[in-house]
């Protein structure tokens, strides 16, 4: 995978993520997952995605918004937006990769060698995350679940990471709040007892009050994006 933009240079940039992939309509094809970047400065770097799961369109809606309307000189860092990190499956409205089937949320960390999938997860993993402080993956239920509007984070073995994960979650500021307890399947099978500790406690739901009404989904996606950004630049600047 290639970008087509400079992680280095200020200004406003949109391009592209460039994966070679040769198919039966075109020999020299590529697979064009489109990314934009503001940068102004130095400072903290977020990442924001959407598209995991290509039927799920409120987050590239608020990405492609922002990526269109964001002022460099309005932030200090850098911001950067793949709307559809699942690109093939975003154009054919399909929870899953028409490629190769991938679902893109069960192939991290993803393998430079594998499938379509893979090589985009690869990417990810090997180049953008370790770019950023901070990162936001924006879901939704796609065709087949209704959402409450909720933001999410782990319950992980690292507590101080736990925690900062906790305190950008409050800051998100969404009317729903829950930390996730991710139990893998193999893990399920009568497990020794040590292999519990980490799965202690289940997912909990805390509800907030009640929020007044948003114009739309993607605005105030667009709108807690913004609100998160501030939060995180003031806790990294003090």
């Amino acid at each position: 995978v290639k970008t087509t933009i400079d992680f280095e240079q200020d200004g406003l940039q949109h391009g592209f993520l460039k994966l070679p992939h040769s198919h039966d309509k075109s020999a020299y094809g590529s697979v064009m997952i489109p990314i934009s970047m503001a940068k102004n400065g130095e400072g903290p770097t977020v990442l924001l995605t959407g598209g995991n799961h290509g039927d799920e369109y409120e987050g590239p809606i608020a990405l492609f918004d922002l990526a269109r309307t964001i002022n460099p000189q309005q932030i200090r860092g850098r911001v950067i937006l793949v709307p559809t990190m699942n690109y093939p499956a975003f154009q054919a409205g399909k929870r899953t990769s028409p490629i190769d089937s991938g679902n893109m949320n069960r192939f991290f960390p993803g393998n430079p060698e594998g499938s379509i999938t893979e090589k985009i997860m690869d990417y990810f993993q090997r180049t953008l995350l370790p770019l950023a402080e901070w990162v936001l993956d924006l879901h939704s239920g796609g065709k087949t679940l209704d959402f409450l509007p909720f933001c999410a984070a782990h319950r992980l073995e690292d507590k101080q990471q736990e925690q900062r994960c906790a305190e950008a979650m409050w800051a998100f500021n969404a009317p729903y709040s829950m930390m996730l307890l991710e139990i893998v399947p193999w893990e399920c099978t009568t497990p020794p007892p040590k292999q519990w500790g980490r799965f202690s406690s289940p997912p909990s739901w805390v509800e907030r009050e009640p929020q007044p009404p948003k114009p739309s989904a993607s605005q105030n996606a667009e709108s807690v994006i913004f609100s998160s950004m501030q939060v995180s630049s003031r806790d990294l600047r003090s």
